[in-house]
């Protein structure tokens, strides 16, 4: 039984060159769960997945409705929503 905790960004308010706002990646037993997604954690969540559509995500849970905890949620329905597709835009 493994479980691993990725900090994908830390900041507060605003991100910071080179840093993210909140947001972490749980990993117990392989179900896959990112608490916060805040500006800039999309691209550190595709890259923990190794997944540029956020496959092998299991859920998304939100803190709060605050930007710097949930505005790339946007970015991860677009990746999941180009994937799905199988025919360019």
């Amino acid at each position: 039984m493994a479980t691993t905790l990725t900090v994908l960004g830390s900041c507060g308010a605003w991100s910071e060159a080179g840093r993210a706002c909140s947001g972490v990646l749980l990993d117990a037993d392989a179900f896959r769960v990112v608490i916060d997604l805040g500006y800039g954690t999309a691209s550190r969540l595709f890259h923990a997945l190794g997944s540029t559509s956020g496959d092998g995500l299991d859920a998304v849970v939100i803190t709060h409705r605050h930007p710097d905890h949930m505005v790339d949620l946007h970015a991860l329905f677009r990746a999941r929503w180009f994937a799905s597709r199988n025919s360019p835009p």
